[in-house]
């Protein structure tokens, strides 16, 4: 988990994993306390080409045909339902989305059907909700704003659209007063875990299917292993042990001047925190307090080896030993493997 986690999101999976519904449950408390945030959300809308209009108040779990449910609502003065908000991170969408909720918004005056979603999977799920849209709706020209996509049913003043998470956070937090500012912070640690869960499986790419990555792969394999063995022949590092993943990565339990510590790639934490695809993770609680007392950490408990960019091999190899070395200075020799 990063550091910088509120106390919000730490808590609420341990609890819960109907993670989506407490997410808009907490948008929805923000904005039914703000007028602020409402005419904020509102004004977003309108710049996606929706006509102007109020959100007085806002409901979650709204029925809008048969046993059809729409995550938050927000309505006008006179009670009609202008905003369908669907606020996703990784579920599917469901069969009636988004065709069923485009049915249900009403003929006169602007109405818009808003999905929020994680900024990674913006530009693979707008595609998909297009098509299925075009399918019963003739749509005009797409419009994008920022990190705000709509199109217009053809005919009426209904709108279909999208953005992340982040941008409409962004729109409530500029709302201004200072409990605002607070409950959307927190609602933020949320969502950038969701964001950053790293079991997610995210849509494929056609870069990604290019031979590059296993390649990279296969080249950081061999610099865990011929620094492990050059900080070896230094006297750095003793009695490095066989392959041990750690966080589904590839590494070595080597002795560092004394202290047992792993080695080598770690997806988990690279996936977290980006920095470097090398990291180094001492055993021992004291050692790793040694560490962070001198190095930076993220979590405070794994390190990463930072590698130079845009350097050919061997510069890299003697980067890494030499942090290796560093960090074995740094750890003492005051216990053994």
């Amino acid at each position: 988990m990063s550091s910088d986690t509120t106390l919000f999101a730490h808590v609420l999976p341990i609890f819960t994993n109907e993670i989506e519904q407490v997410a808009t449950e907490a948008l929805s408390y923000i904005l039914s306390e703000s007028e602020s945030a409402r005419n904020r959300v509102a004004d977003m809308v309108a710049r996606g080409g929706a006509g102007t209009f109020t959100i007085a108040n806002v409901e979650t779990e709204v029925e809008v045909e048969g046993s059809v449910r729409v995550d938050l609502v927000g309505f006008d003065v006179a009670g009609e339902k202008r905003l369908l908000i669907e606020a996703k991170f990784w579920v599917d969408l469901t069969p009636n989305q988004p065709n069923t909720y485009l049915d249900s918004l009403p003929g006169d005056g602007p109405a818009t059907l808003l999905f929020l979603v994680p900024s990674r999977r913006l530009e693979t799920l707008w595609p998909e909700v297009l098509g299925l849209a075009s399918a019963n709706y003739s749509l005009t020209p797409g419009l994008e704003s920022g990190n705000l996509r709509s199109v217009a049913l053809e005919g009426s003043d209904r709108r279909l659209m999208m953005t992340d998470w982040s941008n409409i956070l962004d729109v409530v937090h500029e709302a201004g007063d200072a409990k605002t500012k607070f409950e959307t912070a927190q609602l933020r640690g949320l969502v950038d875990d969701m964001e950053n869960d790293t079991a997610t499986f995210l849509p494929l790419t056609p870069k990604e299917m290019e031979p590059d990555i296993p390649r990279r792969m296969r080249s950081l394999i061999r610099l865990v292993d011929d620094a492990v063995a050059r900080a070896q022949a230094s006297g750095s590092v003793s009695n490095p042990r066989s392959q041990e993943p750690l966080g589904g990565g590839y590494g070595k339990y080597v002795n560092l001047n004394g202290q047992r510590v792993w080695f080598g790639i770690y997806f988990m934490r690279w996936a977290m925190h980006g920095i470097s695809p090398l990291w180094l993770w001492p055993s021992d609680q004291s050692a790793r307090n040694r560490l962070r007392a001198s190095c930076d950490s993220p979590d405070g408990n794994h390190f990463p080896v930072i590698l130079p960019l845009g350097e050919e091999y061997h510069t890299a190899l003697n980067e890494a030993v030499s942090q290796l070395e560093r960090f074995a200075c740094l750890l003492g020799s005051d216990s053994t493997v």
